[in-house]
């Protein structure tokens, strides 16, 4: 499509000159996407890690090792001990917090955006498709006006396009790199308070 020169009566158009900012931010949307997707990906491998039965039991045993050097060994072995046992007990549910907060903030704040987005997206494929068929539209019985103003009208979609696909990107990043950083953050704040507590 992007090389497809639109000829009606004295109008030469090529599309691609058009569609080339499109081309770039979908190269560059596809970048992103692959470091959001990688992070999605991440956080999923260590949700099934920290959800393993083997996890599980070694989060029991660091909790009796825990209580057993408090009860029967010195203070700075019990300390060192519950404090192992915190790490991994605040590791074990802060991803699940985190996911069930990213999964909240998605639904209550972004959804409805996202899905406005994608159907302006969808529009402007649509107008694509219309775009293709002026390739033939002097066979079509088009004259220059009807060529002039689907051009046009491809023309203003092109940025719409463009700020519906920037706007899905940002919802991408935010949902998948920031939101969970962020509350990893937090979940590592109440971490340090409570390490602080066994000193």
């Amino acid at each position: 499509l992007q090389g497809t020169e639109v000829n009606a009566f004295l109008l030469t158009f090529t599309v691609g000159e058009l569609l080339d900012p499109v081309n770039d931010l979908i190269e560059r949307f596809s970048a992103v996407m692959m470091v959001a997707l990688g992070a999605l990906a991440l956080q999923k491998i260590l949700l099934v890690v920290v959800s393993h039965i083997s996890f599980n039991i070694l989060l029991t045993l660091l909790g009796a090792v825990g209580l057993v050097s408090a009860l029967w060994g010195t203070p700075r072995q019990a300390a060192i001990a519950w404090r192992i046992f915190l790490v991994m007990a605040v590791l074990r549910f802060a991803l699940v917090l985190v996911v069930l907060a990213n999964g909240w903030v998605d639904t209550v704040f972004l959804k409805d955006n996202e899905a406005a987005q994608y159907q302006a997206v969808q529009g402007f494929h649509g107008e694509l498709d219309a775009a293709s068929s002026l390739a033939d539209g002097s066979a079509r019985g088009l004259n220059a006006l009807d060529v002039r103003q689907r051009i046009k009208a491809l023309g203003d979609q092109v940025s719409e396009f463009a700020a519906s696909l920037i706007n899905l990107l940002m919802s991408l990043v935010l949902k998948s790199i920031l939101l969970p950083l962020g509350f990893f953050y937090l979940v590592l704040g109440l971490l340090r308070r409570l390490l602080n507590f066994f000193d």
